[in-house]
């Protein structure tokens, strides 16, 4: 089998790979002639992609470009769900309310299909929301909102429900719940009171 070499050009990042280490020499050099140069050494980064050598191989993955991600949409305090999406659900264009700002949806969308590259069980997920980039709606941009509320050790009442409103970030969903958890806990309180239960103990939320 003869030297093969292959080249990877991305703006002015370029990846050259081969099974002949003297043929990459030679054409770093021909390169160096026409063209000012910097070698960087073994691949470990590009394009948002890391590479782990490995006695058996390489192994790629985009765990820097995930949390790249959730910096930029405010999100890195979300908690790791079994699955993707919802099972079950039908999404469809004439469900819920177009969103305000639909560029988040569509710059979120074109983030994830960039990821399928590595991850590939959130494929079905994103090519599910991505038939909805022109007129995304708010049961394509999901948050529930869910609480639980106890007088002493007994269940009284309980919520999970999507949210009316887009949340641009998980802390401000986090906050919607606490308002709904809130509103929950005073409507208590007064009914309690009502029956004559009343109590010197502080609600905990």
């Amino acid at each position: 089998m003869g030297s093969i070499i292959f080249l990877l050009v991305y703006v002015d990042d370029i990846i050259i790979t081969s099974n002949n280490p003297k043929l990459i020499e030679q054409l770093i050099g021909t390169l160096a002639v026409q063209f000012a140069l910097k070698d960087l050494g073994q691949l470990w980064y590009f394009l948002g992609i890391q590479v782990h050598y490995l006695e058996s191989g390489l192994l790629i993955n985009q765990s820097k470009y995930v949390d790249d991600l959730l910096q930029k949409f405010q999100m890195t305090d979300v908690k790791p769900m079994s699955s993707p999406s919802v099972q079950g659900r039908k999404l469809s264009k004439n469900d819920g309310q177009p969103i305000s700002n639909a560029y988040i949806y569509r710059s979120t969308i074109g983030a994830l299909q960039y990821l399928t590259h590595t991850q590939t069980d959130i494929t079905y997920a994103v090519n599910q929301l991505s038939q909805f980039l022109q007129t995304p709606t708010n049961v394509h941009w999901k948050s529930v909102a869910a609480y639980c509320t106890f007088v002493r050790n007994n269940i009284v009442s309980w919520s999970s429900k999507k949210q009316m409103v887009v949340a641009r970030s998980n802390t401000e969903s986090e906050y919607r719940a606490l308002a709904h958890a809130t509103s929950e806990v005073l409507w208590l309180q007064q009914l309690l009171s009502e029956m004559g239960l009343k109590t010197n103990a502080r609600p905990t939320i």
